[in-house]
């Protein structure tokens, strides 16, 4: 607890913040204590956090993602969010026919946490490798290559000039927000932020509104879809898609909130789009879940060779991430959408929303920053089942 606090301190308050993210810097930290002995390796506490509370933190991410806001989203930024998660599926099979073999036993499920992540960020990764029981030095190595290819890439795709005769006004205006559950930047707290951070006058009173009701009904909502999740994998009798299906439920459950809220004798007054988001705080609370998680992996990791041993880990992703952009930029180019939207939705599949508001806030395509949003919550609901459904595809 006392690592991930530090972590998310050092990204929110200093200057290595906006280059480091607190889920890489709190892995670091543990990974340093384990390895001096100050930290135990093993501990019942560990299991405890992977089984119980990472679900649960997954879960909560999904609550505050309302996908039914999707339909207020140009067609090309969601065609470029499908192109790109097509790129990073065939970036992960050219990947494995290279290094593969070279990547160990678990190294299938290495690859598939990998392709979860880089489809919708690094929550999905978690989430794939709990599902499929990835752990250990392993684990530590593959996470500490994601977030800082991630970071290297997520800089790179920053600095791809996007501002030609055709490539002005992609998309139209996004609507001006008139609440708090349609504010574009309601990504305070994420894990994922080693860019600039971005921030609105939504944010704050997204910040105010979050109450111990609010929370409440985030934990018990969270708590359902995780219990929902497990019942649906087993009555499917494939315990492995436990997560997938919780990541499902948590989709269904922030979906129907809004309409559940507008329904209620206070807000009946008000549109499904302009009730109050009745989860407010979840992904906060869902971010320090993820950060103990990956507080555990650093611990498990026990020692620093750990990271030294991840080179091969390095050559796949590299590998992995160069045929996503150029599928992105090839095939997306061919369909006349634009730079702005590929860029953005590229940087959505690897990063996630949060990364990709930023991206958009930071080059001045405000008009971006809505669909940055709603694709990117987009990954963070179909991440998990791709990852989950490569696993097969690559076990030797």
């Amino acid at each position: 607890m006392t690592c991930a606090g530090i972590g998310k301190v050092v990204q929110d308050r200093t200057p290595l913040g906006q280059y480091v993210s607190a889920l890489i810097i709190t892995l670091l930290l543990t990974l340093t204590l384990a390895s001096l002995g100050v930290l135990p390796v093993q501990s019942a506490a560990y299991d405890t956090i992977w089984q119980q509370l990472m679900p649960l933190g997954a879960a909560l991410y999904l609550l505050e993602s309302d996908l039914s806001r999707l339909k207020d989203v140009a067609s090309p930024s969601l065609a470029g969010f499908g192109i790109g998660a097509v790129g990073t599926i065939a970036g992960t099979l050219v990947a494995w026919r290279f290094f593969g073999s070279q990547m160990g036993p678990d190294g299938y499920k290495l690859a598939s946490a990998l392709a979860a992540s880089y489809v919708g960020g690094s929550v999905n990764f978690a989430a794939v490798s709990q599902s499929l029981n990835l752990a250990g030095p392993s684990m530590a190595a593959a996470m500490a290559a994601d977030n800082v290819a991630m970071a290297a890439y997520l800089a790179a795709i920053g600095l791809i000039p996007a501002n030609g005769p055709n490539d002005s006004n992609p998309l139209p205006l996004a609507a001006p927000a008139h609440s708090a559950a349609e504010a574009p930047l309601n990504q305070a707290g994420s894990v994922e932020l080693p860019l600039a951070h971005a921030a609105s006058a939504a944010d704050q009173q997204m910040h105010h509104a979050t109450s111990i009701w609010s929370i409440g009904r985030a934990v018990g909502a969270a708590w359902a879809a995780c219990w929902s999740g497990n019942a649906l994998a087993a009555a499917v009798r494939v315990p492995q898609a436990s997560m997938a299906c919780i990541c499902l439920s948590a989709s269904v459950i922030g979906l129907l909130a809004p309409r559940l809220s507008s329904l209620t004798h206070r807000f009946k007054h008000l549109s499904v789009a302009s009730a109050p988001n009745i989860f407010t705080g979840a992904e906060t609370l869902g971010t320090w879940l993820m950060l103990l998680f990956f507080a555990t992996i650093g611990a498990s990791a026990g020692s620093w060779n750990a990271l030294l041993a991840s080179k091969t880990i390095f050559l796949f992703i590299l590998l992995q991430l160069s045929i996503h952009l150029l599928i992105v930029l090839g095939i997306g180019r061919a369909c006349n959408l634009n730079m702005q939207v590929l860029l953005t939705a590229s940087n959505a599949n690897v990063g996630g929303p949060a990364t990709a508001a930023a991206m958009a806030a930071a080059r001045g395509w405000t008009n971006m920053i809505r669909p940055a949003m709603l694709t990117g919550s987009l990954g963070y609901a179909i991440g998990t089942a791709i990852g989950i459904a490569l696993a097969p595809c690559m076990r030797i």
